[in-house]
């Protein structure tokens, strides 16, 4: 079930280089030229969104593969209920998501709620439903924590978090995915691991 990331406290320490009053801003620059070189092994461009990952990020494959040419930090943040969890925040080239791990330290969800980062199609946070529906045709909906969730059975397991009001489209205990006003907005993305929230269209 898709869970809502409510807010997000990155906990990273900062490495300071304290040294002697000499001169070694060669190293200093070889430094900085490593460090460059290592952010543009990472990926080229904004990297794309599709059911296998984020760039390099990949579900299902060991998060230490994207850590060898990827800056990865350490996160805790809290989801719906005031349920803890922690994971990994992943640069990419000026953009970030937010990875999860299983006991095998693969990649089993990847959060993304920065709008730089999108799918093939061009949609991400800040995007509409109507747009989704335009971009993907039918659509179906689940209520996660609280959110309304839509999903396209074109994706795959990609689940769109929306600030849809709940008490406007339910149908009893279901949503009425035709309810979902086209103008809803995107909240945030999940690729995971396991069944697609839709069927195959």
């Amino acid at each position: 079930m898709l869970r809502k990331l409510t807010s997000t406290t990155v906990l990273a320490a900062a490495l300071v280089a304290l040294g002697c009053a000499t001169d070694d801003t060669g190293d200093a620059d070889t430094e900085t030229d490593t460090t460059a070189l290592a952010a543009n092994r990472c990926v080229t461009g904004t990297p794309t969104i599709t059911a296998g990952g984020v760039g390099p990020v990949r579900i299902g494959e060991s998060l230490a593969q994207a850590e060898t040419r990827c800056t990865v930090r350490d996160t805790a943040f809290t989801l719906g209920e005031g349920m803890r969890e922690t994971g990994r925040v992943v640069e990419l080239n000026g953009s970030s998501v937010v990875v999860l791990t299983n006991a095998s330290g693969n990649v089993s969800r990847i959060i993304i709620e920065d709008p730089s980062v999108r799918t093939e199609r061009g949609l991400g946070v800040g995007s509409t439903v109507g747009e989704l529906r335009e971009a993907h045709g039918q659509l179906c909906a689940a209520l996660g924590e609280g959110i309304v969730v839509v999903s396209s059975g074109n994706l795959g397991p990609i689940s769109f978090a929306t600030d849809a009001d709940f008490g406007t489209v339910s149908r009893g205990a279901s949503i009425d995915v035709d309810a979902i006003p086209p103008e809803t907005r995107i909240t945030s993305l999940w690729v995971y691991e396991g069944r697609a929230l839709c069927g195959a269209s």
